[in-house]
């Protein structure tokens, strides 16, 4: 009878290890689900892009729906989006509990170079990015046409340098440089040419800054048919007839 009763508790006790055991896994079990639920990505928030579409940046960021934020490779994603030329610095932070932010710095061209029949934007770094239908109609910036000179000995790139950092205002009004090895040549959006000596480009750059701030009250720029400026100590000048 003793052993009997030995062999009931000990059933019990087994079967309240049981239930424990199966209770505490259970628990275990939905807070692990209910932890990864939480934390699983849902939001991602990107800012700083013009250019770039944000559907683009997502596509190569690799994340899964399913894994938790902190699983998230932060730099492979970062060094994905980087792979975009137009895109010159990504930052990326985890938002807790379930947001990734995206911050996106993009290159911005300034001019649009023609060398040997080669299209390619530069920016103000000097860096060279592609061209195709959407980038053109999207960065309307002035054009150089740079003939029978390499891309690296041309003047025409430290032109358009010089008027977007310290000229911004003649910037915004040329429409196109052209240069060979004898010439260079600015057209203003309303076809004015402006004629510039290779020797000394600056100096001129400055002499039509200082022009344009003299005429300014009576006329503009584009009021003239062409400027030159590659005479020492003067500018000829015609001015354009109107009928």
């Amino acid at each position: 009878m003793v052993l009997y009763k030995k062999q009931i508790i000990l059933f019990v006790k087994s079967c309240l290890y049981l239930a424990i055991l199966f209770t505490t896994t259970i628990i275990i079990h939905n807070y692990n689900q209910s932890e990864n639920n939480l934390f699983k990505i849902e939001k991602i928030s990107i800012i700083g892009n013009e250019y770039i579409p944000n559907q683009k940046i997502i596509n190569v960021i690799e994340y899964n729906l399913e894994e938790s934020i902190f699983d998230f490779n932060v730099k492979d994603a970062k060094r994905n989006i980087e792979k975009n030329p137009f895109i010159n610095s990504v930052q990326i932070h985890l938002e807790l509990p379930n947001e990734l932010k995206i911050q996106i710095t993009e290159r911005k061209p300034i001019a649009l170079i023609i060398n040997n029949n080669q299209k390619q934007f530069i920016d103000y770094e000097n860096n060279f990015l592609p061209v195709d239908n959407r980038s053109i109609n999207y960065f309307p910036v002035p054009i150089l046409n740079i003939e029978d000179i390499s891309i690296n000995k041309n003047q025409s790139v430290s032109i358009i340098k010089y008027l977007y950092k310290d000229y911004n205002k003649m910037y915004h009004n040329i429409s196109e440089i052209s240069e060979s090895h004898s010439t260079i040549t600015l057209t203003t959006d309303t076809r004015t040419k402006i004629f510039v000596n290779p020797k000394m480009v600056i100096n001129n750059l400055n002499k039509l800054k200082k022009f344009e701030e003299s005429i300014d009250v009576i006329k503009k720029i584009n009021d003239y048919r062409y400027i030159d400026l590659k005479f020492n100590n003067q500018i000829v000048v015609k001015e354009k007839v109107y009928s």
